[in-house]
């Protein structure tokens, strides 16, 4: 398959390689291929639509101001990409709190995790001795104002009594926590700690999702089609925000009549045809066929998948455009076929050059070969093979090899004998 130089040029080029071949340039090397018949069942030429493989309208889960929206109409777009970001200033202030608290709680459970330090228990232990000091002068002055019961009052009696029962309790207070201190927090305290440390993170976890879900982002490698929104615009949970859809590969939707629908089987090859191209030979792959007619046409739609190209910055194929389906129609017809690698693409219509014998000199010897193309329509597909409608016939010797720098006209010389394949 090859593709072509406009027929408008080809007069001057014609007359330059026929002066070219008479300075003694010599003929251009070809290989060739037979055209052949080939017994194959008749097509019917259906007309659909080409669709997406996704189409996707982008919501938001949540509602906002929208403060970016980077992408246009007819955009590509990244499986990931932000297509929309909304307003989330509070959040991130509840974010940065959320996490000056995490600090804080996991400061608590270390604190209570490690232990008391060795200057905290030696402060305590410090102040139990100096409790039991106190008790210990007190006890001392109640049993000598004993003694003296003779001389001292009831009320000293009774200051010395509290005095040395307070000293009991005070000395009682520090051994507890001079105890505590050496002990260590319980564990349920430790526990208590540890808990809210994870809730802390937890409630981080959710402050974080919740400004990730303010972001939009495509769903999948596309292109946009259409925008539901714009910057400084509110948009609520659920509204849209853009549309993509998805042309990586794409169906073709054709009606099909019921007297053919049960010729077409999945998996076939099918050729497909375009108005709008026609420098490429594209076949896709019945994927789908609905067991269901149209109640008011009674078509059964078919779905052909075909494998997208590139067209410089954007896909050949785009959603919209018509297509010609060429399906099997039941009946066995005979067809003429050639190798795919003869085809020359680009023109208005596809062709073939067809090596045919250049009339004798004047001196009576033979005259050479030459090409001459032979403007065809393409019908089914069998392997390499291509069966074309038009001025070729079974046996013609067909341009496999060369074809891309052929002229109508020039002198040609067959490399090899015709293939039959």
């Amino acid at each position: 398959m090859r593709r072509s130089t406009p027929l408008a040029s080809w007069i001057a080029l014609l007359t330059a390689a026929s002066s070219l071949f008479a300075q003694g340039g010599g003929p251009t090397p070809v290989n060739v291929a037979l055209a052949r018949t080939i017994e194959q069942e008749a097509t019917v030429t259906v007309v659909g639509d080409v669709e997406p493989l996704r189409r996707a309208l982008v919501a938001s889960k949540e509602e906002g101001a929208v403060i970016e929206f980077p992408f246009r109409e007819g955009d590509a777009v990244k499986k990931g990409d932000v297509l929309a970001r909304l307003e989330t200033t509070v959040l991130e202030h509840e974010l940065a709190t959320a996490q000056a608290m995490l600090e804080a709680r996991k400061q608590e459970y270390d604190e209570l995790n490690n232990g008391t330090r060795s200057e905290v228990i030696a402060a305590a232990k410090a102040r139990m001795e100096a409790a039991k000091a106190v008790a210990s002068l007190a006890q001392s002055k109640l049993e000598r104002t004993r003694k003296l019961k003779l001389s001292a009052s009831v009320e000293e009696l009774d200051e010395a009594r509290a005095e040395a029962d307070r000293a009991k309790q005070m000395v009682a207070e520090f051994e507890a926590a001079h105890e505590e201190a050496t002990n260590g927090p319980r564990a349920e305290q430790v526990e208590r700690a540890k808990a809210m440390v994870a809730a802390q993170e937890s409630e981080i976890k959710r402050l974080e999702s919740l400004i990730d879900r303010h972001v939009i982002k495509a769903p999948f490698d596309g292109y946009v089609t259409k925008e539901q929104t714009q910057v400084g615009e509110w948009v609520t949970r659920g509204g849209p925000v853009v549309e993509i859809i998805d042309l990586e590969e794409v169906d073709v939707r054709v009606p099909v009549p019921g007297r053919y629908i049960g010729k077409v089987k999945l998996g076939q090859q099918v050729h497909v045809s375009f108005d709008s191209i026609k420098d490429r030979l594209l076949e896709g792959t019945v994927r789908q066929i609905v067991p269901e007619a149209d109640r008011k046409s009674r078509l059964f739609p078919v779905m052909v998948r075909m494998k997208n190209f590139r067209d410089g910055e954007t896909p050949g194929l785009r959603a919209g455009m018509l297509a010609r389906v060429d399906l099997p129609a039941g009946d066995v017809s005979e067809g003429v076929f050639v190798p795919k690698d003869a085809l020359v693409l680009g023109e208005a219509v596809p062709m073939v050059f067809v090596v045919k014998p250049m009339p004798s000199q004047a001196d009576g010897a033979p005259g050479g070969l030459t090409v001459a193309p032979a403007v065809i329509r393409l019908g089914a597909t069998v392997g390499n093979l291509i069966e074309v409608r038009g001025d070729v016939k079974p046996g013609d010797r067909v341009v496999i090899e060369g074809n891309e720098r052929l002229r109508p006209g020039q002198p040609v010389s067959v490399l090899e004998a015709p293939s039959k394949s």
